[in-house]
């Protein structure tokens, strides 16, 4: 690597970094930190998902453009993912995703969409609601990456976000900015900036985007994979995850089958206040793979499911 192209990513990241942590939380008058679409925290496929979101160094995978735009330019073929979400209290969603490589160019496109249905609305304490609204968020995100070298990939996606609360309305920007490098066949690093933008606000109401540092890598073999993370939103505690995953492989000699797979998937978050095993499964055969992510979360808040297809086109 010349020394241009290493002050190049030296100073998109000391660029970065000076732009989102010295930053001081903005406060309600309770003292909590305000913060706007959170929804884009919610995370990408399945397989993400069951693997505790260790992500940022994924190549096989288009929902990795929500984690980081660099790591689809890595990608040997484009790939679509579909991904059905049942969270907590309530929430549901849809996630799109799309990488295509050209070369060493990429192109991604990715839409997400959670709502949250039946919110009773009160003024005071009563014991029937004035009346029944719903909530809901969308996410259009473009990205374009590049492979500079065979090692190294850099990312940027723009992000169009989308909030509706009843009658009141917020729309925003944000980007992604990213970061892969491979060590060698086997591991992989990875970083990137996610959710950088202005403030949102419904009315006259300000909320900082949730802003994030991710920070990690991947060790991968054909029959498994170990992954750990650092992932840190502006203003809140660093959370460290680790994720893996073991690959049983049907033989392609076996009748009616040229080639198929099994996934087992889990993964634990430390450090976050409400969260902390996950646990799934894949089915992959010829160019399908199917998924399936469990996630429970306490203080009664209930699980998640999550469900998704992924094709390689």
């Amino acid at each position: 690597m010349t020394c241009w192209r290493l002050y190049s990513y030296v100073s998109v990241a000391a660029i970065a970094l000076s732009w989102l942590l010295p930053r001081g939380p903005v406060r309600a008058d309770n003292g909590i930190v305000d913060s706007g679409a959170r929804f884009l925290t919610v995370g990408g496929g399945a397989r993400a998902l069951a693997l505790a979101e260790t992500y940022i160094a994924e190549t096989e995978d288009p929902f990795v453009l929500f984690y980081n735009p660099a790591a689809a330019a890595c990608s040997p073929a484009a790939r679509l993912g579909l991904a059905h979400h049942e969270h907590f209290q309530n929430t549901h969603g849809e996630y799109i995703a799309l990488a295509v490589p050209a070369g060493r160019w990429g192109l991604g496109l990715g839409l997400q969409y959670l709502a949250i249905s039946d919110i009773p609305k009160r003024s005071g304490p009563s014991a029937e609601p004035l009346a029944i609204f719903d909530a809901a968020d969308f996410m259009l995100q473009g990205s374009l990456n590049c492979r500079i070298t065979p090692k190294v990939g850099v990312g940027l996606s723009c992000k169009g976000v989308f909030e509706k609360i009843d009658t009141k309305v917020a729309n925003g920007i944000a980007f992604d900015l990213g970061g892969v490098y491979a060590v060698s066949d086997r591991i992989r690093l990875g970083a990137a900036f996610n959710n950088l933008g202005p403030e949102i606000s419904f009315d006259e109401d300000p909320y900082k985007l949730p802003s994030a540092f991710r920070l990690g890598g991947a060790y991968v073999v054909p029959a498994w994979s170990i992954r750990g993370e650092l992932v840190s939103y502006d203003n809140e505690a660093t959370n460290v995850h680790l994720g893996g995953e073991y690959i049983v492989t049907v033989s392609p000699e076996a009748p009616g089958i040229r080639f198929a797979s099994l996934g087992l998937r889990g993964g634990y978050v430390f450090g976050h206040d409400t969260r902390s095993w996950s646990a799934g499964f894949g089915i992959a055969i010829k160019r399908l793979a199917v998924d399936y992510a469990f996630v429970p979360y306490a203080e009664d808040l209930g699980n998640t499911h999550r469900f998704g297809l992924r094709f390689d086109l």
